[in-house]
């Protein structure tokens, strides 16, 4: 269940830093899934990023509008949120003296509507600060005001475009965009249960309290594990071995290197299972040994037409090409 956030309670979920220490040196976003309260208003500490007891990054609601730490901007987007909607917010700068950038979505399960991006425009640069020791769920300048489900923080600045791809149920989309830690609350129950999905931050305290409330309606909280693989075909005589394989995002490349005169290629995978692609691989083996079952009638290595000498052997007399 969602972590139920009260302003009374003046309340938050610490976690460690886990991977998310550059967040506080450079480029950085953060993002939140959450729901303002229905009677309480509509100002909320969504999640903040400290170095030590010094904060360096935040979310939080305030008036309507998205703000960021040090932020006395007129916010953004303009009077945009309201009581008791979930939304999926974010704010994000790159690296040096930038403007804060917001992005707020109306939340739908089937990822429809669409994801607001701008900033505000009174913005001013904020800089950047120490590496991020602790994140705080559920507080910031303001205190925490209604339900939290999921808590993102990346060590870049992903597009507009990028950013987008939250428009979606599944917590598998947050994953896919690479962040640093990925905290669900999923199975929050009012002392544990405040987890990274993504990275190696652990909860590590509670202040004031923290209650169970319902989660997003529709939502998938279930990320698949990542697997890292590397694959190496040995294919039989006359065929060679497949070499410079590599896995990376779920997709498999394996380049082929040139055979007689012209051969080789690119086989690149990324749908399906093992066995397609060892199919993949026999299919290029039968291919090499259909191929030197033929007589050979160009030069392997200039591609000219090869001529048979005296004893019955064949010669290039371009390269100098001999059969044995």
């Amino acid at each position: 269940m969602s972590g139920s956030f009260a302003p009374a309670a003046d309340a938050a979920i610490l976690m460690s830093a886990g991977d998310a220490g550059p967040a506080g040196t450079g480029a950085h976003a953060l993002a939140v899934l959450w729901r303002s309260d229905p009677t309480l208003g509509i100002n909320s500490g969504l999640a903040s990023l400290y170095a030590s007891s010094t904060q360096v990054r935040q979310l939080i609601t305030d008036g309507g509008e998205l703000f960021g730490t040090g932020d006395f901007s007129s916010g953004y987007p303009p009077n945009a949120i309201a009581a008791n909607t979930w939304y999926v917010g974010v704010i994000s700068k790159p690296a040096g003296s930038a403007h804060y950038r917001c992005h707020l979505w109306p939340y739908a399960s089937d990822g429809s509507g669409v994801m607001d991006h701008g900033e505000s425009g009174t913005a001013a640069n904020h800089g950047d600060g120490s590496a991020i020791t602790e994140i705080r769920v559920g507080r910031g300048d303001t205190r925490g005001n209604g339900l939290i489900a999921v808590v993102g923080v990346y060590n870049f600045e992903p597009t507009d475009g990028q950013l987008n791809t939250l428009k979606s149920g599944n917590l598998s989309a947050w994953a896919a965009l690479g962040p640093s830690e990925l905290i669900s609350l999923e199975n929050w129950n009012g002392t544990t249960g405040c987890t990274a999905v993504v990275g190696t931050s652990t909860q590590t305290g509670i202040t004031g309290t923290v209650g169970v409330g319902a989660n997003p309606p529709g939502f998938d909280f279930s990320v698949a594990t990542p697997i890292t693989a590397s694959l190496n075909i040995t294919l039989p005589a006359p065929a060679v071995a497949l070499t410079g394989a590599a896995v990376a995002s779920g997709r498999l490349a394996i380049t082929l290197p040139p055979v007689g005169c012209g051969m080789g290629g690119r086989i690149v995978w990324s749908q399906g299972g093992w066995n397609q692609l060892l199919a993949l691989g026999e299919e290029y083996r039968d291919s090499l040994a259909e191929q030197a079952s033929r007589p050979l009638v160009a030069c392997p290595d200039c591609g000219e037409p090869l001529e048979t000498g005296p004893h019955g052997e064949l010669h290039c007399r371009f390269s100098g090409w001999v059969s044995r």
